[in-house]
């Protein structure tokens, strides 16, 4: 994705894969049969579900569904013929965020589950926005605008906040700590891909985490844990204590386990024990660019 607004996607007419991984990385079975995946997936609070973008290969239209992990169920959320993923939910599990270009460029959009509603935009801009977390007191949405990470109150009518400016690096994938205190991404500002630390608030204080590249952090969901985890360029899986000012100031990650996989995603089980991370099939795939909104 250009500063500009460009959007390139790959086209989702093949098989992705997520499967468990325990933290030795073991693999302990897929999840989902062989749809194709698109962008992001994300495990709901109680770790019952995932929320996945599927695309039909017929056309490459996504659509947000939600698989149970407990039982094989598949239930289709949104049904636009326009590409819809890359969803969140909220700490309650009653409401989905994700994006969606069935406005043009892909803006924020989100769907109530308890009752089943209809889509509801929440942030439409000029350019690209996605949503990237929420925080887990349910009163803040993390998004992504034109490669800028913002912030937008979900309690009270108020101006989105700037927290990242794209002009530094474009901003990957992004979390809030489970204290809703820090906010853990990924930017190239140093060269290459690496993961940083940055304190919300007035202080906006900020710390490199990793330094040998890392990408997709995610931190672990149990209460009283300020473990960091990540993937870096070698398909690695790293985790880094960050529970005291010393170790945010000096971080030591250490590995978990590498899959000899590429990883493109990473997402962690409630019980802090398990991962699910999704494998690309080897093989070439089309680049589709959306350019002002003209595919």
């Amino acid at each position: 994705m250009a500063r500009n607004g460009s959007f390139a996607f790959q086209s989702a007419a093949f098989s992705r894969e997520m499967r468990w991984l325990d933290r030795r990385g073991i693999d302990r079975g897929r999840v989902g049969g062989s749809r194709s995946l698109s962008f992001g997936y994300r495990v709901s609070p109680d770790g019952r579900h995932v929320a996945v973008g599927v695309a039909d290969p017929k056309n490459s239209l996504t659509d947000v569904w939600i698989w149970g992990l407990m039982r094989e169920t598949r239930t289709q959320v949104t049904h636009a013929a326009t590409w819809e993923g890359i969803p969140a939910w909220t700490p309650d599990g009653r409401w989905l965020y994700y994006g969606s270009d069935s406005e043009g460029f892909p803006d924020i959009f989100r769907i109530s589950l308890e009752p089943p509603g209809s889509p509801e935009l929440v942030w439409g801009r000029e350019g690209v926005q996605f949503p990237a977390d929420i925080t887990d007191d349910g009163q803040t949405l993390l998004a992504t605008s034109n490669g800028e990470l913002w912030e937008l109150s979900l309690i009270e009518e108020s101006e989105p906040v700037k927290l990242v400016d794209a002009v530094l690096s474009i901003v990957s994938a992004c979390r809030a700590s489970p204290d809703g205190r820090w906010v853990a991404y990924g930017s190239g500002r140093s060269g290459e891909l690496q993961v940083y630390l940055l304190e919300r608030g007035a202080s906006r204080r900020e710390f490199q985490v990793t330094v040998d590249g890392g990408r997709a952090p995610v931190w672990d969901p149990r209460e009283g844990e300020r473990h960091l985890y990540y993937v870096n360029e070698e398909n690695q899986v790293w985790e880094v204590d960050l529970s005291t000012e010393e170790k945010i100031a000096e971080p030591e990650p250490v590995i978990l386990f590498e899959t000899g996989k590429p990883i493109e995603y990473l997402e962690v089980m409630p019980d802090g024990e398990r991962f699910l991370v999704r494998y690309d099939e080897a093989g070439d795939r089309p680049i589709s660019v959306l350019l002002r909104g003209v595919e």
